[in-house]
């Protein structure tokens, strides 16, 4: 994360490099799920939320520790740039509607990272006329392509077993 790719097109080093990094991640979380006490206790999941702060022209707006701070949640943190928030719903039970749960968890942080945002005011701030509006919005000038060439199956890894 938080790096430039600046290609398209991929060889075959490059699809092994990438099976052999994604091995080793998996040997690792297997690792984790091996452990005594992992998974323990009742069944429950969570969801983030990435935001992207921009102002009133589309461009990253570097404001992020402003709207944390604003917004004193412990689940509202800082991600990789200065324009990143990552909006982090609760843990809950999985039984039960837990999709709804989660909703509208984060339907909740982002109309308070709002209001913060709102009493975090900068000249460059933008003025958004909904949270609607900033969910549905499009970037002017972006580019959205397809991936030039198709996923391909990624080996299991052998974790020394």
């Amino acid at each position: 994360m938080g790096i430039e790719i600046d290609q398209e097109v991929f060889d075959e080093r490059d699809y092994l490099r990438f099976a052999e990094r994604l091995g080793e991640c998996l040997c690792v979380l297997a690792q984790l799920l091996e452990r005594r006490g992992f998974g323990v206790g009742p069944v429950t999941i969570g969801a983030e939320l990435e935001l992207f702060l921009i102002d009133g022209a589309g461009r990253p707006l570097p404001r992020n520790e402003a709207v944390r701070s604003a917004a004193a949640d412990p689940r509202v943190t800082i991600e990789l740039n200065q324009f990143n928030l990552e909006l982090n719903a609760s843990p809950t039970p999985l039984p039960g509607r837990p999709f709804s749960a989660l909703g509208g968890e984060l339907n909740l942080l982002l109309d308070h990272v709002a209001t913060a945002h709102r009493h975090s005011a900068h000249p460059d701030a933008g003025r958004p006329g909904s949270w609607h509006d900033v969910r549905c919005a499009a970037v002017p000038g972006a580019e959205c392509r397809p991936a030039a060439s198709a996923p391909r199956p990624v080996p299991r890894p052998d974790c020394g077993r």
